[in-house]
């Protein structure tokens, strides 16, 4: 039902360098209860660090710890359908700590249906843990930051001690000693402060140190750290003497346990003067709008290197701006991060802009400098009169003191703004060691929207193809509201969009950015409106708008609008994307997009969208596939697969599709299915132990078809090798790749009949490939047999495997696997149908009638068509309820007209067609179709006499074989004499009732009549040469060019002895019992006329026609069957024996000229008759005169009277023809 297997990609690691185990499961099953729950155990040991960014999403997981190991059960999802593999890439990494060396072997059991018993269990090589150092020490000045100490001064430095190497390594019993230069000590006060940047084990923590006497340097000692970056922070004192432009420069070393320094790092500082500077600047949104609400930052910094004693910054607050509440700020240390232990006053003043000294009332008592709760503001008065002006105390500034946390104002822009109005704020401020000044800030009230904002993708990992990936859009509203945010996504052609659009935002002014869900209530309030454009402008990609109105986006505010996409199958490479995203109005943004296409569809095609960054997804190689099979019944209109089943009518068709579906990202070749069809007793094909239940046998049909689809371009169409057994155990692969014996007859000749098939098996052959997002189908056309009871089932199933191109192009194994089986029921066909058969014999006889003791035969085709002859059904002769080959039937047809085509097995061929005989055989012989069937035009008819007779192919007969020139007319082929082409041979029954075996004798006289049921024939020759009769000396034939006698056509032989001698009719010969040229003959000279009317001749005898002329005609260039040339049509001439000119370039050939007759527009040709208005007339040979060009003298023509009375030529015309 399934099968394990498990590698992993290094056995050698070290803590940064992963490594994967990959885990694949393959499901096969004849139903799903013996699969679910599909759960997979895997023991790793608890020193692993586990990644499952890599697992594919229907699985789910969890984690429990049980002793030293970490137990891993994978939950599958439900399978729905077996025949189908998962590949679980678990990514995995040593825990920082883990002792060097340390091993990792893992090993992971498969649980099926509930059950306690591992069905499989499967474990990976060995990983070994290998760890090398490489360290590194840096010291850094990093206060001041904008500028170097002076004297009287401090700085602040950082040492960093970095492993270069492998992370965690360890680094054991060493110091670090630090010595400052002269002019430069440790602050007194100052404890200096060592932090783990870098993770590991740090012992002690913190580390012990010693200063150096003087306070001039000092060392730490540190007994292990297996770390990649630890921090060491000192404070030092530059004396107050140390000149200016003086260069300071400190050392530090890295020293191990026996002394030897590692590495070590020098630090120059140059020494100054004094700069006192501050930085105080403001911040809004640059563009706003009447009503909205505002938002301010101010931000007050000591940028110098040198302390700031009562700093005072004054905001003066824009007169069409309302400010409503206030944070004071928090404030620290830049770099340090340290709170000065201090306290700061606030305060405001709503006097009138011109008062040059305000009176000013304190915001509460004080705040220190550091620990002031975000989220609390302090209301201000708005009415009668609105703040103008807010002050800031600070009693000292210390170098880089700066704002952990801005001080904010919150208000609103008056609802009486025009557009062209701006909002100017202005901040003045002033320290003991500097002068007053001022910086401001303007927001234009414009209404446009400035866009910031970003895109992310979840997972930001590695994907696989089917993977989904959420791509989000982050709004930022910091510099001016956003109406009616868009977003637009073009995606990349990697991807497919598939929906679940959600919009969250986090709302500044009242919700204290607590993101909230949007939740549209139909028809009120904002809306969600996504539109998605595949193919969008031909670019084969899919683009994604979406839009949320009516809505405002508060200054501030944030938003997130995310969707899904699906990985398409096949993709290899890294999926990147980026998206626009704008508002519904004027925009501008940074970085930007000119919208000239109006991509947001807000009318303007002149303004800013913001162009996202780009979001990156690297696809992981990936082997997943599916497999299934469905059913269609004669009574379905669709495919059905299990737990449903197809339906068709007893002896009614059944057509398998089995398919192959490849979702991965690589390609697969080699596809081989193998399908045990149904009987009773059977298995599955791999899974032998597993019942299918059927309760009838279904065979085999004639046609099995392959499809590849969707078709690639450039790809051939796919080719298949066919294979066949006669047996239900065939030797097989088995579910772990091996083989399962049983009966090794397999062959690419199909059995006859075809029902003989037990088995088969379909294999891809040659340039066939599978790629990725391409289905592979197989067609199986199965039938049922007649008199099976209603409601019984057939289950079928078959088991898969193949190869693909693994990650180094290399050819590797697919597990085999068996999905779930598919059932094929019987049931009655409707009560308003025809039925149509029923019944195909082999005629041993061969006389086209069904005679008692004659059995039926399997494995022919039967196609039923319209009164158009357009195709409707298909089946194949099978075996009746009480076993007896041959019957079929169509049930559940329309009442109409039909017709019904037979397709014998391979190796027989239909008998002779008995369409009216209540038993004979329907079907033309040679097009297998029957006559128009109208016996089914009510409803419920049912005519079962449409039945077909065959006969074995390799029990027929040829005739054969010759025609020549008989020079001697001795009715014998002596040596020499040649064969004469163009002859027709036709046979009829012994009853005179023409066949449809004929054949034309080759350039060499030579004829076969193939493929002729034995039984008695005539054999009658004609179309010989107009001027030649047959010889009957020998009595092959008789002058009419029938044979005398009947032929007797044993089975299986050549009757190679039907021949037939003909000569030239040169006047000398006649047919016997007729009289030669003398006697009552007429001779007819000179003509010159067109027609001879009028003219009597007596019974029995002959007129003849000869000349001796002048030509008055013309040449025709008409030609029939390239030895006869007509040298004039009808019409009046005379006939010239000399030679024509064109007869005088070959003065040695010899040329034959004679008369050829046409009577009431037939041509006269030998042995034929032809009726007159009072007799028959019976043409004779053509006879010459043979000789050299110009030679011929005498030229006679005969036709005979045959009738019983004297007869009158009426209307006889004649041509002139040469004979080459």
């Amino acid at each position: 039902m399934a099968f394990l297997l498990k590698h992993v990609d290094k056995t050698t690691v070290n803590y940064d360098t992963s490594f994967t185990y990959t885990i694949e499961a393959s499901f096969n099953g004849l139903t799903l209860p013996e699969i679910n729950p599909a759960i997979l155990v895997d023991t790793v040991p608890s020193y692993i660090e586990l990644d499952f960014s890599a697992l594919d999403p229907d699985i789910t997981y969890n984690v429990q710890t049980v002793g030293l190991n970490n137990v891993i059960t994978f939950y599958f999802p439900e399978i729905t359908e077996t025949g189908i593999a998962y590949e679980i890439d678990l990514k995995c990494k040593f825990k920082d700590g883990t002792l060097n060396g340390s091993t990792c072997t893992n090993n992971a059991q498969l649980y099926l249906a509930g059950s306690d018993t591992p069905s499989f269990t499967s474990s990976a090589p060995t990983v070994t843990l290998s760890i090398k150092a490489q360290w590194d020490i840096e010291k850094l000045m990093t206060s001041p930051v904008n500028n170097n100490p002076t004297p009287g001064g401090y700085a602040y430095y950082s040492i960093f001690l970095k492993n270069l190497g492998d992370r965690g390594a360890a680094l054991n019993n060493f110091t670090i000693k630090d010595t400052l230069p002269a002019g430069m000590t440790l602050d007194p006060i100052f404890v200096p402060v060592v932090t783990n940047q870098g993770g590991g084990i740090l012992n002690p923590n913190p580390p012990t140190y010693v200063k150096d006497p003087g306070d001039t340097g000092i060392t730490w000692s540190i007994t292990q750290y297996t770390g990649n970056n630890l921090l060491f922070i000192i404070k030092v004192n530059i004396d107050k003497n140390v000149a200016l432009n003086t260069d300071l420069t400190n050392n530090v070393k890295l020293i191990d346990s026996e002394g030897n320094v590692l590495d070590y790092s020098n630090q120059t500082s140059k020494v100054t003067s004094l700069l006192p500077m501050t930085g105080i600047s403001k911040y809004g949104p640059n563009h706003s709008y009447a009503g909205a609400l505002i938002s301010y930052e101010i931000y007050i910094q000591n940028n110098g290197n040198t302390a700031l004693t009562n700093l005072v910054a004054i905001d003066t607050i824009p007169a069409n701006v309302t400010i409503e509440k206030v944070f004071p700020g928090n404030f620290a240390i830049r770099g340090l991060g340290t709170f000065p232990a201090k306290t700061f006053h606030l305060y405001y003043t709503t006097d009138d802009y011109s008062v040059v000294n305000p009176s000013w009332t304190e915001i509460g008592v004080g705040f220190p400098y550091g620990y002031n709760p975000y989220w609390t503001y302090y209301n201000l008065p708005t009415t009668p009169n609105k703040v103008t002006r807010l002050k800031w105390e600070f009693p000292d500034a210390d170098i880089d003191f700066t704002q952990s946390d801005a001080p904010r104002l919150n208000g609103v822009v008056a609802s009486n703004a025009k557009t062209t109005d701006t909002a100017v704020n202005v901040v003045n401020y002033y320290a003991d060691q500097i002068s007053p000044a001022q910086t401001d800030f303007t927001t234009y009230l414009d209404g446009i929207a400035e866009i910031n904002g970003s895109k992310y993708n979840h997972p930001s990992g590695s994907v696989i193809p089917t993977d989904t990936i959420n791509y989000e859009g982050f709004i930022n509203a910091w510099a001016s509201p956003v109406v009616n945010p868009i977003i637009v996504d073009l995606l990349p052609i990697e991807v497919q969009y598939s929906g679940n659009v959600s919009v969250y935002y986090a709302e500044y002014f009242t919700n204290q950015w607590v993101w909230t869900k949007l939740n549209p209530i139909s028809g009120s309030g904002p809306q969600i409106i996504v539109t998605s454009e595949e193919n969008y402008n031909n670019t084969g990609r899919t683009r994604v708008k979406i839009e949320i109105k009516p809505f405002v986006l508060t200054q501030r505010s944030l938003m997130s609008i995310s969707f899904d996409t699906t990985v398409k199958p096949g993709v290899t490479n890294t999926i990147q994307n980026n998206m626009l995203i704008g508002n519904e109005g004027k925009s501008i943004a940074y970085p930007s997009y000119l919208d000239t296409t109006d991509q947001d569809g807000d009318g303007i095609t002149n303004e800013q969208l913001l162009i996202t960054n780009t979001v990156y997804n690297n696809v992981l190689f990936s082997t997943k596939y599916a497999s299934d099979k469905k059913v269609k019944g004669a009574l379905d209109t669709n495919y059905t697969q299990w737990p449903d089943v197809g339906n068709t009518y007893n002896g009614g068709p059944a057509l398998y599709r089995l398919s192959f579906i490849n979702i991965s990202n690589t390609n697969y070749r080699n596809i081989e299915m193998v399908d045990i069809l149904p009987h009773i007793g059977d298995t599955g094909v791999i899974l032998t132990n597993t019942s299918r239940g059927s309760e009838f046998p279904v065979y085999l049909g004639q046609n099995i078809a392959a499809e590849l689809t969707p078709p690639y371009q450039g790809d051939p169409s796919p080719t298949i090798e066919i294979w066949y057994s006669e047996s239900y155990n065939p030797e097989r692969f088995s579910e772990s790749g091996g083989i399962i014996p049983g009966d090794n007859d397999w062959t690419q000749t199909a059995p006859s009949p075809i029902t003989k098939v037990k088995s088969f098996k379909i294999i891809t052959t040659g340039e066939t490939i599978i790629r990725p997002g391409q289905t592979l189908n197989i067609y199986v056309d199965c039938v049922v047999p007649l008199g099976v009871n209603e409601g019984l089932k057939g289950w079928n199933s078959f088991a898969l495997r193949g190869t693909f191109t693994d990650e180094d192009g290399k050819d590797a194994k697919l597990l085999p696997v068996e999905p779930e089986k598919v059932g094929i029921q019987v049931k009655l066909p409707g009560k308003d149908t025809v039925t149509l058969g029923d019944f195909v014999w082999i005629d041993e006889n061969h006389d086209g009638i069904y005679d008692n003791g004659e059995v039926g035969i399997n494995g022919a085709v039967i196609n039923l068509y319209d009164s158009n002859k357009v195709f409707i059904s298909t089946t194949t002769t099978t075996y009746d309820s009480n076993n007896n080959p041959g019957y079929y039937s169509f049930k559940n047809i329309d009442p109409g007209e039909y017709y019904i085509e037979f397709i014998p097995p391979d190796g027989y061929v239909l008998t002779v067609q008995k369409a009216n005989e209540q038993n004979g055989s329907k079907p033309d012989r040679t097009t297998g179709f029957t006559n128009l069937i109208t016996t089914v035009t009510t409803p419920g008819s049912i005519d079962m006499t449409i039945d077909a007779g065959v006969y074995p192919s390799n029990l027929l007969s040829s005739v054969g074989d010759f025609v020549w020139i008989d020079s001697n007319r001795n009715g014998v082929y002596d040596p020499g004499e040649k064969g004469q082409a163009g002859v027709v041979v036709t046979l009829y029954d012994e009853n005179g009732v023409r066949t449809d075996y004929s054949a034309i004798t080759d350039s060499n006289g030579k004829y076969l009549i193939d493929k002729v049921i034995p039984q008695k024939y005539y054999a009658v020759f004609s179309n010989i040469p107009q001027d030649y009769l047959f010889v009957t000396a020998k009595g092959y034939v008789t002058n009419t060019g029938v044979t005398p006698k009947i032929i007797d056509v044993p089975s299986g032989t050549f009757v190679d002895t039907v021949d037939a001698p003909i000569a030239f009719n040169d006047g000398l010969i006649g047919p016997p019992g007729l009289p030669g040229p003398s006697g009552c003959c007429y001779t007819y000279n000179n003509l010159n006329s067109i027609y001879l009317d009028n003219q009597e001749v007596k019974r029995g005898c002959t007129v003849n026609l000869g000349c001796s002329a002048v030509n008055n005609g013309e040449f025709s260039s008409y030609e029939n069957n390239s030895n006869y040339v007509i040298l004039n049509g009808e019409g009046t001439f005379m006939i010239d024996y000399s030679c024509y000119g064109e007869f005088l370039e070959t003065p040695n050939e010899k040329d034959y000229i004679a008369l050829q007759l046409k009577l009431n527009n037939d041509f006269i040709l030998q042995g034929y008759s032809y009726t007159t208005e009072n007799g028959v007339l019976q043409g004779e040979a053509l006879v010459n005169t043979t000789g050299l060009c110009g030679t011929n003298i005498k030229n006679i023509l005969r036709l005979v009277n045959v009738s019983t009375g004297d007869i009158r030529i009426n209307n006889l015309n004649f041509n002139i023809i040469r004979i080459n």
